[in-house]
């Protein structure tokens, strides 16, 4: 009696060690899945902020440009008022 009550106990032991084996098993899968899509997840990330400087960077230079053209009309808009006025006096 006390024979088949340990066999059982470790038949029991033996498909509950199995169960979480299993378990652990397929915890490690979903969490080696997870770790794949965070690693996959921050490159796109670091190809976006790559991205994004790029991008700042060509904002920096259209603004600059726009810096200067703006200066360059204003430099113009000043000319051509010396000119009209010149213009009325000559007239």
């Amino acid at each position: 009696m006390m024979n088949s009550k340990a066999k059982e106990l470790n038949r029991l032991y033996g498909t509950t060690k199995l169960l979480f084996i299993k378990e652990l098993s397929s915890q490690m899968q979903d969490n080696n899945f997870l770790i794949g899509e965070i690693s996959r997840r921050h490159s796109d990330f670091n190809i976006m902020r790559s991205e994004l400087d790029s991008l700042i960077k060509r904002q920096n230079i259209l603004l600059a440009l726009i810096t200067q053209l703006a200066a360059e009309v204003d430099t113009n808009l000043n000319t051509a008022v010396v000119l009209l006025h010149d213009l009325e006096r000559i007239e």
